[in-house]
């Protein structure tokens, strides 16, 4: 493409070291955010420059040909709008293969001055098999190559290191711009992630619904927690519930809000023992007179019928979220200044065992007590169980030898869990 107006940019491309190459496929980035992460497909986010195709006439990618005696290519370049600078990556391109890569950032481009850029590509692969350089092409199609990014690993420059070229609308070149009619698109998750997907885990439960179910022992309705999920393409659940976490159907009797994320906050605030609804695990925290908790731990050991009748195992500790809804999931929390540990026992069954510690000393808040929350345990064949836990303390004049049980107040066992646990999880 000739200059068609003063100023510009001659890109002067050199394939002499790459004999294998029948074309340079070169990306012309309009030197926009960088420092953003880009996660292409198959890879992690590495990217540490972001352009935007340079809007030329031709497109967003100039394809040169090479041939056996001819290894270079020039390429000229318009500029648009004003001043700006480019990211410029070249690619040599056998067959469908890239074979080498040339990469330069911050390169200036306006309308009264014509800037020369030689640019010579190095292989990928370097004959004692030590090159440090990788590219990735992709697009929306498996096939298509409508994005680079080029990684260089031996450059002592680190805003060489990685070199990320997309789509103007589409940073992660995966088909669904971020916009569509000057809003969000709401089949694009992460403008940044091509194929981004995103399910429920233990660690992200964060709303609740119930279900009618029509099969299994006893048809009744189900109580559901899940998460907020998105995959690029189909769009976001408010409430994913593909891995079924079970719980107590009163425990969403109790909590009938339209909203998922409310209902959630709700199951958190209630009081088990005042509500009277629902099953829950109860568990005493022994504090002797001098105000030191005891050093016993606390365990607890759910029938197995709570599983649907199934001898099922946990894949992992027990999952606690205190009352604060703020607060995250984990093994661990902090509640009334005493530390509390979930870990599994030797019970089998998905028992647990709770160590409870003073935070620092002397600072038990007694008025924090009862404290509850949400029990969450995972168990094999990716579903779940969830019950309101509460917390009391037990004032003893001497600690005791023996480790203490955690009481399940209520019958778990009832078709509501054993019909929710017998859904299989799906794929979103």
């Amino acid at each position: 493409m000739g200059c068609s107006a003063p100023g510009g940019l001659e890109l002067e491309l050199d394939a002499s070291a790459d004999p294998t190459a029948d074309a340079i496929t070169v990306y012309i980035g309009g030197g926009k955010g960088v420092g953003a992460s880009i996660a292409t497909r198959g890879t992690l986010p590495a990217s540490t420059n972001l352009g935007t195709f340079f809007p030329d006439a031709h497109g967003n990618v100039e394809v040169l040909d090479l041939t056996s005696s001819r290894r270079t290519a020039t390429l000229s370049l318009v500029p648009g709008a004003g001043a700006g600078v480019l990211t410029i990556v070249a690619v040599g391109m056998t067959g469908d293969v890239p074979t080498s890569v040339a990469t330069q950032i911050l390169v200036p481009i306006n309308s009264e001055d014509i800037f020369v850029w030689k640019l010579a590509l190095e292989p990928l692969q370097s004959v004692d098999s030590t090159s440090k350089r990788s590219v990735v092409l992709w697009g929306e199609k498996p096939d298509d190559h409508d994005c680079v990014q080029a990684s260089d690993r031996s450059t002592d420059k680190p805003m060489f290191a990685n070199v990320f070229v997309g789509s103007d609308g589409d940073k992660d070149c995966d088909g669904y711009p971020e916009l569509v009619s000057g809003r969000k698109n709401p089949k694009e998750c992460d403008d940044e992630w091509h194929g981004a997907k995103s399910t429920p885990s233990i660690s992200t439960l964060s709303c609740m619904e119930d279900q009618t179910v029509t099969s299994g022992p006893g048809a009744t309705n189900i109580c559901l927690f899940g998460a907020p999920s998105c995959v690029d393409g189909v769009g976001g659940d408010a409430c994913n519930h593909t891995k079924p976490f079970c719980a107590p159907v009163g425990l969403c009797g109790a909590c009938q809000m339209p909203d998922p994320a409310t209902r959630f906050a709700c199951a958190l605030d209630l009081d088990p023992v005042s509500t009277m609804s629902f099953p829950y695990v109860a568990c005493s925290i022994e504090v002797d007179s001098s105000g030191k908790v005891c050093p016993m731990p606390t365990r607890a050991q759910p029938p197995s019928g709570w599983y649907g009748g199934n001898p099922a195992a946990c894949t992992g500790p027990p999952m606690f979220h205190p009352q604060a809804r703020s607060a995250p999931w984990g093994s661990t929390a902090t509640v009334g200044g005493i530390n509390l540990a979930f870990a599994s026992s030797a019970l089998g069954s998905c028992g647990f065992q709770l160590t409870a510690a003073l935070s620092s000393p002397n600072q038990i808040e007694a008025s924090a007590f009862p404290a509850h929350g949400l029990i969450a345990l995972e168990l094999t064949g990716g579903r779940g169980v969830i019950a309101p836990i509460e917390f009391e303390l037990d004032f003893v004049s001497e600690c005791s030898m023996m480790a203490r049980a955690c009481v399940l107040s209520g019958q778990l066992v009832d078709p509501s869990i054993q019909n929710c646990l017998m859904l299989a999880p799906t794929s979103p």
